[in-house]
Order: C-alpha cells, then structure tokens, then sequence
C-alpha cells in the first residue's frame, strides 16, 4: 500500500513498544482487554497466518541496487534478522517491521509487490482501498 508505514502506523508501534515495555517490566499487570470478534473461520485465519509467513520470506531485499552499507538498516533492525552484508533479512527472524526500510538513506531496501495480496484482502474484507487506508491498527492490551 502507497505511502505506508506512515506516521499513524509508526505512533502505534511506540504506543505497542511502551505497553509491551510496562508490561515485561510488571508496571502493568493487567490482562488484555475484549478482542474483536470476527466473521472469520479459524481455518481461514490459520491460512492467512501461514500465507503470511510465506510473504514475508520474500520481502526485504536490495535487489542489486547501489548501498554504502552505513550499517543504518542493521543497527536499527529490533530482531537482528537484517544482514548489510548480503542485503537481505533472514525470513526466520524478520517481524517485518520495515524499520530498515525506514532507516536506509539511500532507499536501496525495498519490499516486494504486494498489489496481488492487497488486492485480496479488500475482497476478503470487502472494502475499498480508500477504506483500507483508513483503518486504524487496534492493541490489545
């Protein structure tokens, strides 16, 4: 999707990383509140889940493209899955939290075409993309 992460999507990720924060330092003690319920079938979600993981072993790469190897995309990478040297995440520790995208001043990472997949998901969910832009993520905390 055009334009994201954006701000909204990079404010949530703080809001999650201090709550997930309190909570493993038990400042917060508290249980997670009501979870959204949803049309969906467990086995749907459970195939989305593992096409999920499957996308995300193609995602972060250079391409061939020119990198200074600044380290930025490395540094920065929260689970240690991105490696300069070979510009590319490992598909077993990346959470695709596009930090190194984010990160890289020559923009020399990129993530594959998600059209397809996006394009799937406003049919499951029957939306536009406008509508999907939109939405805003939920913690349940």
């Amino acid at each position: 999707m055009e334009n994201r992460p954006d701000e909204k999507d990079f404010s949530l990720a703080r809001e999650f990383a201090g709550k997930t924060y309190r909570r493993f330092t038990r400042e917060d003690t508290g249980l997670p509140g009501p979870f959204e319920k949803t049309a969906h079938t467990e086995e749907l979600i459970d195939s989305i889940e593992i096409f999920r993981f499957k996308v995300l072993t193609m995602l972060l790469t250079r391409e061939g493209r020119t990198c200074s190897v600044c380290m930025a995309c490395e540094e920065i990478c929260p689970s240690g899955a991105m490696n300069v040297a070979s510009g590319e995440a490992h598909w077993s520790k990346c959470i695709a939290c596009l930090a190194c995208v984010a990160a890289c001043p020559e923009k020399a990472l990129v993530i594959n075409d998600m059209t397809g997949i996006w394009n799937g998901k406003l049919q499951m969910e029957r939306i536009t993309a406008e509508e999907l832009q939109q939405k805003q993520g939920v913690l349940y905390f």
